[in-house]
């Protein structure tokens, strides 16, 4: 029997799954799950990639674990990397039994791992160094403290998973004054959590290893060596297999722009010098030359027009040529502060500032891939220089090309993401590869690369009790003849469409940025609103979960599973300010513009703007998809921008017009009935005739 028949005895109608748990055949999930093996097992070895969506309610977790998990059978080793921990926490503890039962009846074992950052894990001898710091000694510390250090004693000996999320899950909050930074396993000194090395030595062994896409990215650049560092870059797996793929280019373009403050080394500094002492004169000297420095870029920065100015070795040599010698000094004093033994108990200050050193050494090399300069902040009225390499986010690409570099076959690749596809890009038939053109382009991959392309939607999944939109008239975000400023007016129509929403349950309002969150949440008495930003947001996504009310926030788009504890549903509303979209800021496009330039190319900003419309319709979709994660979930959905598309008026503002398509298809009928203006105690008119939408 082949793989492809054993999936359609495992998922077909009466077949394993029905059999032993009780599902429903799903013939969407079949068909993923297939693909998903096709591209596995059997995929181009010239095309190594496949852009596989499938939306939420396909299934798709189960179904790529099943597909990977009979070619790891085979001998191959396989890698799954997601986004978020929860995930992996879904796939080790509710998926994986499933797979694994299905395996030991069929006379195969295929073991699945591991591998997190040391960022993750708790080291005991730095909580004892943090308590002492807090109290002066760890015998005057309150219960809280002394409770945390028993846990991570126990824990990363072997009694727990050593993890910090495990005490996080057992006892709440980490207590005040405690961060994951200042407790995790450190990375210049001998780990002391056993559960720490004992996972990294298991990950090799493992058929299937889970892993994040930050670690992914972070190991990229070691892939092509010939004895990497990395256990990762070391395993080479023939398997890969990337969900919540549309975050890894988050992940990736996260590290392209870097910026150095000198305020920020300074205060860093002043921090290590209260620990040893003895640096005394090392430490004024850098002092000295952080202020040379900034006493440089406050001369060179005259704050006219762009906060960010492009320094070119010509016509700014006199001017980088001092920077340049300043920062290469200050790079060299930081790097032995970094290799003293007693920089332990300032780990995470001389962990920054050793990263400074390394940024500061990019700074003084000039390239045809890289923009340096400086930029101003004006809130704080202060310099920083930067560096912008977009190359960076070439994470797997670099590892595809290493496997070729060595003359081995490439592995096979799928991302997965129930948003991964050009949401703004017309559905037209079955899905190519320019279907997935931006994700692609944010990825340094090219549409040729890619052999198999699909979409996979549930036809019922979730329901949507009305759609309600904004007069055209109503105030719009911002004001032209303001500088593109906020409108005044927002805020308190943005609160208005709150008010006149929020009785009909639980409501999530999503925000572009806090400042908006802040200008939304001043229009009611305080208290009013769930999501201050003086409290964690662990804790008012607890209370919200609770008590019910309005939850606002920007962070919420996506990753959190906003559900009531028995796992019910909670959100009866999904409030969305407006649209996520913003363009390049001055620094990329200043050096996109340079690179462009140095390489004898023109620099499109048509496309530029259409893979940041096409971020934000992902996004602003993402954000809808918070209120259904279940078959029986039913939310309303409002809007409060009146630039989104209405179907009744077939009035649309002209760079918008395609954002109705953020909506799932089979929600577009409630769309094309949505309700103009304020809210009506009446039940939304049902679609029916041929939909609008279609003819849009």
């Amino acid at each position: 029997m082949t793989f492809r028949e054993e999936l359609g005895q495992i998922f077909g109608p009466g077949g394993w799954l029905e059999t032993e748990y009780g599902f429903s055949s799903n013939a969407h999930q079949m068909a993923y799950a297939k693909a998903v093996l096709s591209a596995l097992d059997s995929g181009d070895a010239e095309k190594p990639l496949n852009m596989l969506e499938a939306e939420t309610g396909t299934g798709k977790t189960l179904a790529y674990l099943f597909a990977m998990a009979l070619v790891a059978s085979s001998g191959k080793r396989g890698v799954i990397s997601t986004y978020t921990l929860s995930l992996q926490e879904q796939i080790l503890y509710q998926e994986w039994p499933k797979v694994e039962r299905y395996l030991n009846q069929t006379g195969r074992a295929v073991s699945i791992g591991r591998l997190i950052s040391r960022l993750n894990y708790v080291s005991p001898a730095r909580v004892a160094d943090a308590l002492e710091d807090l109290f002066g000694s760890i015998a005057a510390a309150d219960a809280p403290y002394h409770e945390l250090l028993d846990w991570a004693a126990s824990s990363a000996a072997g009694a727990g998973t050593g993890l910090i999320s495990e005490y996080v899950d057992k006892y709440g909050n980490l207590p005040d004054g405690i961060s994951n930074d200042s407790i995790c396993v450190p990375q210049h000194r001998e780990p002391d959590n056993d559960m720490y090395g004992r996972d990294r030595a298991d990950s090799e062994s493992h058929d299937i290893l889970l892993i994040s896409h930050a670690m992914l990215h972070s190991s990229s650049f070691s892939w092509s060596q010939e004895e990497p560092a990395s256990p990762l870059a070391r395993l080479r797996p023939d398997l890969m297999l990337f969900d919540e793929a549309d975050q890894l280019a988050t992940v990736c373009e996260s590290t392209v722009e870097s910026h150095i403050r000198p305020a920020t080394m300074r205060a860093k500094l002043r921090r290590i010098t209260r620990q040893m002492p003895h640096l005394g004169v090392q430490s004024d000297l850098i002092q000295s030359q952080i202020e040379t420095i900034e006493t440089i870029l406050n001369g060179r920065y005259q704050g006219e027009g762009s906060r960010a100015v492009l320094l070119e070795m010509s016509p700014d040599e006199q001017l980088f040529k001092p920077l340049a010698e300043h920062t290469l000094q200050v790079s060299t004093l930081l790097k032995r502060i970094g290799k003293s033994r007693k920089a332990d108990r300032v780990s995470e200050e001389v962990m920054a500032l050793n990263q400074y050193a390394s940024m500061l050494r990019d700074f003084g090399e000039q390239s045809t891939m890289r923009a340096t300069g400086i930029c101003w902040s004006p809130v704080r009225h202060r310099p920083s220089l930067f560096t912008h390499e977009p190359s960076r986010a070439a994470s797997l690409s670099r590892v595809i090309r290493s496997y070729t570099k060595r003359q081995a076959t490439p592995p096979r690749v799928v991302l997965t993401s129930a948003t991964l596809s050009d949401v703004l890009r017309p559905v037209k038939g079955s899905a190519t590869a320019k279907d997935f053109q931006s994700l692609l382009a944010r990825l340094w991959l090219r549409t040729d690369e890619v052999g198999q392309a699909a979409r996979f939607s549930p036809l019922k999944f979730g329901s949507v009790n009305g759609i309600f939109l904004p007069d055209m008239n109503a105030p719009r975000p911002f004001l032209k003849e303001m500088g593109g400023a906020l409108n005044p007016e927002w805020p308190v129509h943005c609160a208005e469409t709150i008010r006149q929403h929020q009785e009909h349950g639980p409501m999530l309002a999503l925000t572009t940025s806090y400042a908006e969150q802040e200008a939304i949440m001043a229009q009611f008495e305080p208290d009013a609103l769930l999501g201050r930003r003086d409290e964690p947001l662990s804790l008012q996504v607890a209370k919200f979960r609770r008590d019910g009310g309005v939850l606002i926030s920007p962070a919420l788009w996506e990753g959190y599973n906003l559900r009531r504890e028995d796992g019910t549903q909670l959100i009866a509303t999904i409030l969305i300010t407006r649209f996520p979209f913003s363009p390049s800021s001055d620094i990329a496009a200043l050096a996109q513009n340079r690179i462009a330039r140095l390489q004898g190319r023109a620099v499109s900003t048509s496309t530029e703007y259409a893979i940041n419309a096409e971020r934000g319709a992902k996004k602003m979709r993402q954000g809808f998809g918070r209120g259904i994660r279940h078959p029986l979930d039913c939310i309303r959905l409002v809007i409060c921008d009146p630039r989104f598309p209405q179907a009744k008026s077939g009035r649309s503002v002209g760079p918008f017009k395609a954002w109705y398509r953020v909506i799932p298809a089979r929600f577009l009928g409630q769309w094309e009935t949505a309700q103009i203006g304020s809210a009506s105690s009446q039940e939304p008119e049902q679609p029916g005739g041929t939909p609008l939408w279609q003819t849009l």
